[in-house]
Protein backbone atom coordinates (compact mmCIF):
# COMPACT_ATOMS: atom_id res chain seq x y z
CA UNK A 1 0.00 0.00 0.00
CA UNK A 2 1.58 3.28 -1.10
CA UNK A 3 1.27 5.94 1.58
CA UNK A 4 4.66 7.48 0.88
CA UNK A 5 3.25 10.57 -0.80
CA UNK A 6 2.15 12.20 2.44
CA UNK A 7 3.37 9.88 5.21
CA UNK A 8 7.15 10.10 4.86
CA UNK A 9 9.06 13.17 3.76
CA UNK A 10 12.65 13.95 2.94
CA UNK A 11 14.39 17.17 3.88
CA UNK A 12 15.29 19.26 6.90
CA UNK A 13 13.10 18.71 9.93
CA UNK A 14 12.94 20.01 13.48
CA UNK A 15 11.27 18.96 16.73
CA UNK A 16 9.80 21.50 19.15
CA UNK A 17 8.07 21.03 22.49
CA UNK A 18 4.79 22.69 23.41
CA UNK A 19 3.63 22.60 27.03
CA UNK A 20 -0.12 22.79 27.68
CA UNK A 21 -0.89 23.53 31.33
CA UNK A 22 -4.01 21.96 32.77
CA UNK A 23 -5.36 25.44 33.55
CA UNK A 24 -5.17 26.39 29.86
CA UNK A 25 -6.73 23.11 28.80
CA UNK A 26 -9.62 23.82 31.19
CA UNK A 27 -10.03 27.25 29.55
CA UNK A 28 -10.20 25.61 26.12
CA UNK A 29 -12.70 23.08 27.43
CA UNK A 30 -14.98 25.89 28.65
CA UNK A 31 -14.73 27.63 25.28
CA UNK A 32 -15.66 24.43 23.47
CA UNK A 33 -18.72 24.01 25.69
CA UNK A 34 -19.75 27.63 25.08
CA UNK A 35 -19.40 27.52 21.28
CA UNK A 36 -20.55 23.99 20.52
CA UNK A 37 -23.96 23.67 18.90
CA UNK A 38 -26.32 20.75 19.36
CA UNK A 39 -25.07 18.97 16.24
CA UNK A 40 -21.41 18.77 17.26
CA UNK A 41 -21.39 19.08 21.04
CA UNK A 42 -18.97 16.75 22.82
CA UNK A 43 -19.79 15.94 26.42
CA UNK A 44 -16.80 16.40 28.72
CA UNK A 45 -13.97 16.43 26.13
CA UNK A 46 -10.74 14.89 27.40
CA UNK A 47 -7.36 16.61 27.66
CA UNK A 48 -6.12 14.38 24.85
CA UNK A 49 -8.98 15.34 22.55
CA UNK A 50 -8.61 19.06 23.27
CA UNK A 51 -4.82 19.24 22.80
CA UNK A 52 -4.90 17.04 19.71
CA UNK A 53 -7.67 19.10 18.12
CA UNK A 54 -5.94 22.42 18.82
CA UNK A 55 -2.66 21.20 17.35
CA UNK A 56 -4.44 19.78 14.30
CA UNK A 57 -6.26 23.08 13.79
CA UNK A 58 -2.97 24.98 13.99
CA UNK A 59 -1.22 22.54 11.65
CA UNK A 60 -3.96 22.94 9.05
CA UNK A 61 -3.60 26.72 9.35
CA UNK A 62 0.15 26.35 8.74
CA UNK A 63 -0.56 24.38 5.57
CA UNK A 64 -2.90 27.08 4.30
CA UNK A 65 -0.28 29.78 4.89
CA UNK A 66 2.39 27.78 3.12
CA UNK A 67 0.41 26.61 0.10
CA UNK A 68 -2.13 29.42 -0.19
CA UNK A 69 -5.08 27.06 -0.02
CA UNK A 70 -6.59 24.64 2.47
CA UNK A 71 -5.32 21.19 1.55
CA UNK A 72 -7.02 17.95 2.60
CA UNK A 73 -5.74 16.75 5.98
CA UNK A 74 -5.42 13.24 7.38
CA UNK A 75 -4.82 12.61 11.09
CA UNK A 76 -4.12 9.23 12.63
CA UNK A 77 -4.08 8.59 16.36
CA UNK A 78 -2.67 5.48 18.01
CA UNK A 79 -5.08 3.92 20.49
CA UNK A 80 -4.03 1.76 23.45
CA UNK A 81 -5.96 -1.53 23.20
CA UNK A 82 -4.90 -2.83 26.62
CA UNK A 83 -7.71 -0.95 28.37
CA UNK A 84 -10.22 -2.31 25.87
CA UNK A 85 -9.38 -6.00 26.01
CA UNK A 86 -10.23 -8.69 28.52
CA UNK A 87 -7.52 -8.60 31.20
CA UNK A 88 -7.50 -12.40 31.25
CA UNK A 89 -6.18 -12.33 27.69
CA UNK A 90 -3.84 -9.39 28.25
CA UNK A 91 -2.78 -8.78 31.88
CA UNK A 92 -2.00 -5.18 32.75
CA UNK A 93 1.76 -5.65 32.97
CA UNK A 94 2.24 -7.90 29.95
CA UNK A 95 5.32 -6.96 27.92
CA UNK A 96 5.07 -5.71 24.34
CA UNK A 97 2.95 -3.29 22.35
CA UNK A 98 -0.76 -3.71 21.82
CA UNK A 99 -2.30 -0.83 19.95
CA UNK A 100 -4.58 0.12 17.11
CA UNK A 101 -5.11 3.39 15.34
CA UNK A 102 -7.92 5.58 14.10
CA UNK A 103 -7.99 7.97 11.18
CA UNK A 104 -9.81 11.29 10.85
CA UNK A 105 -10.09 13.27 7.62
CA UNK A 106 -10.74 16.93 6.97
CA UNK A 107 -11.46 17.42 3.29
CA UNK A 108 -13.28 20.78 3.11
CA UNK A 109 -11.60 24.00 2.02
CA UNK A 110 -11.88 25.74 5.40
CA UNK A 111 -10.68 24.90 8.90
CA UNK A 112 -13.46 23.91 11.25
CA UNK A 113 -13.91 25.27 14.74
CA UNK A 114 -12.12 23.56 17.60
CA UNK A 115 -15.33 21.99 18.90
CA UNK A 116 -15.97 20.34 15.53
CA UNK A 117 -12.47 18.86 15.38
CA UNK A 118 -12.86 17.56 18.93
CA UNK A 119 -16.11 15.95 17.78
CA UNK A 120 -14.36 14.27 14.85
CA UNK A 121 -11.70 12.85 17.17
CA UNK A 122 -14.26 11.67 19.75
CA UNK A 123 -16.31 9.96 17.05
CA UNK A 124 -13.29 8.10 15.67
CA UNK A 125 -11.71 7.06 18.96
CA UNK A 126 -15.02 5.98 20.51
CA UNK A 127 -15.42 3.35 17.78
CA UNK A 128 -12.42 1.47 19.18
CA UNK A 129 -14.30 -0.08 22.08
CA UNK A 130 -14.44 -3.52 23.65
CA UNK A 131 -16.90 -4.71 21.01
CA UNK A 132 -14.53 -3.60 18.23
CA UNK A 133 -11.63 -5.41 19.92
CA UNK A 134 -13.73 -8.58 20.10
CA UNK A 135 -14.35 -8.32 16.36
CA UNK A 136 -10.60 -8.00 15.76
CA UNK A 137 -10.10 -11.25 17.65
CA UNK A 138 -12.69 -13.02 15.51
CA UNK A 139 -12.58 -14.47 12.03
CA UNK A 140 -13.13 -11.06 10.43
CA UNK A 141 -10.30 -9.38 12.31
CA UNK A 142 -7.81 -9.43 9.44
CA UNK A 143 -10.32 -8.15 6.90
CA UNK A 144 -11.31 -5.30 9.25
CA UNK A 145 -7.67 -4.23 9.57
CA UNK A 146 -7.09 -4.52 5.83
CA UNK A 147 -10.12 -2.37 5.06
CA UNK A 148 -8.99 0.26 7.56
CA UNK A 149 -5.52 0.39 6.03
CA UNK A 150 -6.97 0.50 2.53
CA UNK A 151 -9.15 3.50 3.39
CA UNK A 152 -6.24 5.34 5.01
CA UNK A 153 -3.92 4.48 2.13
CA UNK A 154 -6.41 5.75 -0.43
CA UNK A 155 -6.23 9.21 1.13
CA UNK A 156 -2.66 9.11 2.42
CA UNK A 157 -1.09 8.12 -0.90
CA UNK A 158 -2.03 11.45 -2.46
CA UNK A 159 0.84 13.94 -2.45
CA UNK A 160 -1.46 16.94 -1.94
CA UNK A 161 -2.76 15.55 1.37
CA UNK A 162 -1.18 16.66 4.65
CA UNK A 163 -0.62 13.75 7.01
CA UNK A 164 -0.16 14.12 10.78
CA UNK A 165 0.56 11.15 13.02
CA UNK A 166 -0.42 11.48 16.71
CA UNK A 167 0.58 9.16 19.54
CA UNK A 168 -0.37 9.62 23.19
CA UNK A 169 1.91 8.45 25.97
CA UNK A 170 -0.37 9.97 28.59
CA UNK A 171 -1.30 7.82 31.58
CA UNK A 172 1.62 5.45 30.93
CA UNK A 173 3.09 6.31 34.36
CA UNK A 174 6.64 6.74 33.06
CA UNK A 175 7.41 9.06 35.96
CA UNK A 176 6.65 6.29 38.47
CA UNK A 177 9.43 4.10 37.08
CA UNK A 178 12.32 3.62 39.50
CA UNK A 179 15.20 1.33 38.57
CA UNK A 180 17.08 1.97 41.79
CA UNK A 181 18.40 5.49 41.33
CA UNK A 182 15.17 7.43 41.79
CA UNK A 183 12.26 8.46 39.64
CA UNK A 184 12.96 10.49 36.48
CA UNK A 185 12.87 14.27 36.47
CA UNK A 186 11.99 14.42 32.78
CA UNK A 187 10.95 11.76 30.27
CA UNK A 188 11.64 12.26 26.58
CA UNK A 189 11.99 10.22 23.39
CA UNK A 190 15.14 9.33 21.49
CA UNK A 191 15.60 11.85 18.65
CA UNK A 192 15.54 10.64 15.06
CA UNK A 193 18.42 11.04 12.66
CA UNK A 194 18.73 11.38 8.90
CA UNK A 195 16.76 13.29 6.30
CA UNK A 196 13.63 11.08 6.16
CA UNK A 197 10.93 12.03 8.63
CA UNK A 198 7.19 12.25 9.16
CA UNK A 199 4.89 14.83 10.69
CA UNK A 200 4.73 13.33 14.15
CA UNK A 201 3.16 14.57 17.38
CA UNK A 202 3.75 12.71 20.66
CA UNK A 203 1.76 13.70 23.74
CA UNK A 204 3.03 12.88 27.23
CA UNK A 205 2.06 13.87 30.77
CA UNK A 206 4.29 16.21 32.74
CA UNK A 207 5.95 14.74 35.85
CA UNK A 208 3.29 16.12 38.22
CA UNK A 209 0.48 15.43 35.71
CA UNK A 210 -0.32 19.13 35.73
CA UNK A 211 -0.10 19.45 31.98
CA UNK A 212 0.63 17.77 28.65
CA UNK A 213 3.86 18.13 26.74
CA UNK A 214 3.61 17.81 22.93
CA UNK A 215 6.70 16.89 20.95
CA UNK A 216 6.04 18.08 17.40
CA UNK A 217 8.26 17.10 14.45
CA UNK A 218 7.74 19.01 11.21
CA UNK A 219 9.51 20.33 8.16
CA UNK A 220 11.61 23.36 9.16
CA UNK A 221 9.52 25.77 7.09
CA UNK A 222 6.27 24.44 8.54
CA UNK A 223 7.65 24.72 12.06
CA UNK A 224 8.58 28.37 11.44
CA UNK A 225 4.91 29.07 10.77
CA UNK A 226 3.67 26.93 13.66
CA UNK A 227 5.73 28.66 16.34
CA UNK A 228 4.32 31.97 15.09
CA UNK A 229 0.70 30.82 15.56
CA UNK A 230 -0.68 33.25 18.13
CA UNK A 231 -3.73 31.14 18.96
CA UNK A 232 -1.58 28.10 19.73
CA UNK A 233 0.86 30.10 21.85
CA UNK A 234 -2.03 31.55 23.84
CA UNK A 235 -2.49 28.10 25.36
CA UNK A 236 0.96 26.53 25.02
CA UNK A 237 4.49 27.41 26.14
CA UNK A 238 7.22 26.80 23.57
CA UNK A 239 10.26 24.75 24.63
CA UNK A 240 10.09 25.32 28.41
CA UNK A 241 13.04 24.20 30.52
CA UNK A 242 12.46 20.60 31.69
CA UNK A 243 13.81 21.60 35.12
CA UNK A 244 11.23 24.36 35.48
CA UNK A 245 8.25 22.43 34.12
CA UNK A 246 7.35 20.90 37.47
CA UNK A 247 7.30 24.21 39.29
CA UNK A 248 4.95 26.22 37.05
CA UNK A 249 1.83 27.67 38.58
Amino acid sequence: MAMWGSLFKQGKWVTKRFLFRNSDIITLKAQISDTANSSCVVQDPTRLEIVSALLWKSLMAVSKVRFGTQRPSLLTHLVNLRRRIDEALCPQHTMGNLFGFVAVEHLSDHVKGLEELVGKLRNAISKVDSEFVEELQGNKGMSILQESLRAIGETGSKSEVDYFGFSSWCNFEFYDADFGWGKPTWVTSVPSTGSVFMNLIILVDTRLRDGIEAWVTLDEQDMTHLIADTELLTYATLDPSPLAMSSFS
